[in-house]
């Protein structure tokens, strides 16, 4: 989220100028992940045939995709979703840019810019990663306005956490996940947040 924050602070020149947000999402990704493509890529970061085998006993392990909780998969998705930066980076050369897992945006003053590069991701990542972008968790808006991104909506000079995230605090919380709840809250506008937490769970134990 800071990265995102400084990055819009520079591309927008101290919030002087209009900057347009364009948020993407791949749809079901995990499950997505085409074997063949991922070991191709793989092939080509490591003569390792030992190593080789080893991936393939992994990723062969589960079908289709990849399991969503192995700590192999969250390495393996920033591996996968490389290739799509390295476009990003390099065919687009959009330098306002920020990924996380599958969830990713692409910051910049030229509205129709953005709109053609929403056109030539999608295509890339169906030719090359037989991935789709998810067509209901696509958003093009203005920074100013506020963008929703992982778990948070971001504004110019702050932050605050998505109102489905705060109602999913306060239908959970309780004292013994109190403190990881806060932590989540140390990072966006949450002073009158925090002081009906402390109410609801009775307790005085926060930062």
């Amino acid at each position: 989220m800071r990265r995102l924050q400084n990055l819009a602070l520079r591309l927008s020149h101290n919030y002087t100028r209009t900057l347009w947000i364009l948020k993407l999402d791949v749809t079901k990704f995990f499950d997505s992940i085409d074997h063949k493509i991922f070991l191709d890529i793989l092939s080509k970061r490591t003569s390792d045939e030992r190593l080789m085998n080893l991936f393939r006993e992994i990723i062969n392990s589960f079908n289709p995709g990849l399991p969503l909780g192995n700590l192999t998969s969250q390495l393996f998705a920033n591996v996968y979703l490389n290739e799509l930066d390295q476009f990003v980076k390099n065919e687009l050369r959009i330098k306002g840019y920020v990924r996380y897992a599958d969830d990713f945006v692409l910051k910049h003053e030229n509205k129709e810019l953005l709109i053609d590069c929403r056109q030539k991701i999608e295509h890339f990542l169906q030719e090359r990663l037989n991935l789709k972008v998810h067509p209901k968790k696509l958003i093009l808006k203005t920074y100013a306005s506020g963008i929703d991104y992982l778990g948070y909506v971001s504004f110019p000079h702050h932050r605050v956490i998505r109102t489905k995230t705060k109602r999913r605090i306060f239908r959970r919380v309780n004292k013994k996940n109190f403190s990881s709840y806060s932590g989540v809250l140390k990072h966006c506008r949450s002073h009158s947040l925090k002081s009906r937490l402390i109410e609801v769970v009775g307790t005085t134990d926060i930062e």
